[in-house]
């Protein structure tokens, strides 16, 4: 009710950047040019959105942890 398609798009294409940002696979998340897990991997993925703008880096404090 209350949802845009830009809104829509816009997650969609985060989700999109972060799968990109990651060379591994890992559970349910599985890329065929990178079939295997690597550790360096082994963190939350953040993504910022500023204008237009993706930016992804691992969080390697773990401090999103679940």
């Amino acid at each position: 009710t209350g949802y845009s398609l830009d809104a829509i798009l816009t997650l969609a294409k985060a989700t999109l950047v972060c799968a990109d940002s990651r060379k591994e696979s890992r559970g349910a998340h599985y890329r065929s040019d990178y079939s295997d897990t690597d550790d360096k991997y082994k963190a939350g993925t953040i993504i910022s959105y500023n204008e237009g703008e993706y930016r992804t880096y691992l969080d390697m404090e773990k401090r999103y942890e679940s």
